[in-house]
């Protein structure tokens, strides 16, 4: 069954092979509006009306879908024939615009269609694959972007259908169920799904609050341009550039050409580049004045046979690029003029295991990496041509550290390991590194990314566990955790993150093909509540959540 956007209309579906339409204005005194539709030679499964109001689709086990004009409830008519599945079909929803139509059913696949025209509607691309039995349940977030299905398999599975000639798989299947998912439901604000079993359990999911989806596989290196306009990602491979000055809708700009085997990305700090490191050792250099449309300026190869990380950073002032070399070795490079690099200097040696991260200090005196020995080795860079070795900072992970990061004034460095905690070093005299406070614990698995928030009030750190943990700086000496764990969204381990440079929001990545978006300034707290309250609070409401404190209006234009 399924109420009109009104909630005065209710259509049910019947095995008699018939819809009702029922006037519920008055829900004590429901009233059978005009006659059955009917026309369906088998029972007809669910019957789901268009957010505009004017469509009735109702699926069938005839293997039809039937859309009935309803303009006027009391006399419905068909807009077209009927469309034409293969197989028997469950369910269908339509988007919030009344203009896309997915259905699902016996078959296993997902089917969308174009109905901004009813009497015209047709088929979309191929249908979606992924399930491996028959589907019973559908679902359009609010925002018309996502696509929920779910049925005889126990699983859900989430779509990308921003594009829907080009849809994709969101991540994995959410996993829980132990019966038939029979209905899915999103919260009003998109965050949240609920779904229904014959397990007799309902579930709440709470869903990645943005992400980009079209990767191909696992995301192994993000990074925002200077401007936090642009997001480039690696995955299986390739780079593409993303749109991302309004996340919620973020949009693919371009794909790097000729890239197969890239892992690391890095845009540089002050200028028009952006560097791309392969797991062979080979770095590529573009021209993304124009991310829409790239230009490879330049390419270095590192010697390093075995660059499994893809180390890369840039110095401040961006003429000096960092990356792996022979031999676990870092090397140095002016990038002045890209086209024609040149290497710095003799390699930076020391490490005896493979390199996992390199990162300047901001002032572009120091340089750090980190290994999988227990040692984060510090170099003086001011001289690039000459580099000298600085004292070693012994972590003791002997497990090796995977992550550092400088804070933005410099005095401090931040490194995650396997060992599962962080610990903060003091570096404001780089050649007497010492320990801050106590190592920083809370991640279940290894943490394999660490960085600061602009303004160095907040450490966050993200890890196996699939959680981000943020940290409050305020007192270096008993660093607090910013409440609980993040963990929405992903369903496997966080690989890499980044920070947009003005620290308002934070991108997280990993195996599941997903970049997620968290926005951690007060701006869209303030304004997600402000909308899910209407614009304000009521008194009523003001008194069980806030009633320490007097009533006042909080919500602005």
């Amino acid at each position: 069954m399924s109420f009109s956007r009104d909630g005065r209309t209710l259509a049910t579906a019947s095995q008699d092979r018939t819809v009702l339409l029922w006037d519920v204005s008055d829900p004590a005194h429901a009233k059978a509006l005009g006659p059955p539709l009917t026309g369906a030679r088998e029972p007809v499964a669910s019957a789901a009306f268009s957010p505009d109001g004017r469509t009735v689709a109702a699926p069938g086990h005839d293997h039809l879908i039937r859309l009935w004009n309803v303009t006027d409830p009391t006399r419905p008519k068909p807009w077209s024939k009927p469309l034409s599945t293969p197989d028997v079909v469950y369910a269908v929803a339509f988007r919030r615009d009344s203009k896309l139509m997915a259905s699902v059913g016996n078959d296993d696949k997902v089917r969308l269609w174009d109905v901004s025209d009813p009497a015209h509607a047709k088929p979309l691309g191929q249908p979606l694959t992924g399930h491996t039995d028959t589907l019973l349940a559908v679902a359009f977030s609010p925002d018309g972007r996502t696509l929920a299905t779910g049925g005889a398999d126990h699983t859900i599975r989430l779509w990308d259908v921003s594009d829907p000639q080009h849809p994709a798989l969101l991540g994995q299947p959410l996993i829980g169920h132990t019966g038939f998912v029979n209905w899915l439901a999103f919260s009003p604000d998109g965050q949240s799904l609920a779904s229904v079993s014959d397990d007799h359990t309902v579930r709440l999911w709470h869903l990645p609050r943005t992400v980009l989806a079209d990767h191909l596989g696992s995301v192994t290196g993000i990074a925002f341009s200077r401007d936090g306009r642009v997001l480039a990602g690696a995955s299986a491979g390739r780079v593409r550039l993303w749109d991302v000055r309004d996340p919620v809708g973020g949009r693919q700009l371009s794909e790097l050409p000729d890239q197969r085997h890239a892992i690391r990305v890095v845009f540089q700090p002050r200028g028009r580049l952006l560097a791309s490191a392969d797991s062979d050792g080979t770095v590529w250099l573009w021209d993304v004045s124009d991310p829409g449309r790239p230009q490879q300026v330049g390419m270095i190869h590192t010697g390093g046979a075995d660059q499994a990380d893809g180390v890369l950073a840039f110095t401040p002032d961006g003429h000096v690029l960092v990356t792996g070399g022979p031999k676990y070795s870092l090397r140095l490079w002016n990038v002045t003029d890209p086209a024609r690099p040149a290497v710095l200097g003799n390699p930076l040696t020391g490490h005896i295991s493979l390199v996992h991260w390199a990162g300047v200090s901001p002032d572009g005196h120091t340089l750090a990496s980190t290994s999988e020995d227990d040692k984060v080795r510090l170099w003086d860079i001011r001289d690039p041509a000459g580099p000298k070795p600085l004292p070693d900072i012994r972590t003791g992970d002997t497990g090796g550290t995977l992550w550092g990061a400088f804070s933005a004034d410099g005095r401090l460095l931040a490194t995650a390991g396997v060992g599962h905690d962080v610990r903060l070093w003091s570096v404001s005299s780089p050649a007497h590194a010492s320990a801050v406070g106590n190592s920083l614990t809370g991640h279940t698995g290894r943490v394999t990314w660490v960085g600061f928030s602009a303004d160095d009030h907040t450490l966050a750190s993200a890890g196996e566990d699939h959680s981000v943990l943020l940290w409050d700086l305020t007192d270096l000496s008993r660093p607090t955790p910013w409440g609980r764990a993040l963990t929405a969204g992903h369903t496997q381990a966080i690989e890499t993150a980044a920070y947009r440079p003005d620290g308002q929001l934070l991108a997280t990545a990993g195996p599941d093909g997903m970049i997620e978006f968290t926005p951690l300034g007060l701006g869209p707290a303030i304004r997600q509540i402000c909308a899910g309250t209407a614009g304000l609070l009521t008194p009523t409401q003001w008194r069980d959540y806030l009633r320490d404190l007097p009533y006042s209006q909080t919500c602005h234009d």
